[in-house]
């Protein structure tokens, strides 16, 4: 009984490390140094990302409109009952999320704001290089706008 309650102690304190070591990825300190600096990942070049920005990170001017990878968008469930007889399948918008990044080939990308910032951090706060200065990507400058 003691070992059991000393490993448990042990598993706690090695669960609380790890949740304190920040973002989990396996990229090399050369690649996590140059996403600090506004680069792509491997997986997720300046083509991808822009494809990533525009489907997860885009929203009206004036922000009434939430980006797709709001923690309240991904909270939304699927329809259940008579409400989903037209649609059995819907599993709700974090499976459908996951599927599409997983079948479009991005899932670097939601890792490289969390990369940049050495901590959890949003997708859509993932800041480029661009002519020496970080700066968000949005719709309109991706557009050329």
């Amino acid at each position: 009984m003691h070992f059991f309650a000393v490993l448990m102690s042990i598993l706690a304190c090695a669960e609380a490390s790890l949740l304190r070591a920040g973002p989990a990825h396996n990229f090399s300190k050369e690649q996590q140094k140059e996403c600090t600096e506004g680069r792509f990942l491997p997986g997720c070049d300046a083509d991808t990302w822009a494809r990533y920005a525009l489907v997860f990170c885009a929203t009206d001017g004036a922000g009434d409109i939430l980006p797709m990878a709001s923690p309240r968008m991904l909270d939304l469930k699927a329809r259940r009952g008579a409400a989903a007889a037209e649609s059995p399948k819907e599993e709700g918008m974090k499976k459908w999320v996951d599927g599409f990044i997983a079948k479009e080939g991005m899932s670097t990308c939601p890792l490289m704001a969390s990369v940049q910032a050495g901590t959890t951090t949003p997708p859509c706060e993932y800041k480029v290089e661009h002519a020496g200065q970080l700066k968000k990507w949005t719709a309109t400058s991706i557009a050329g706008i």
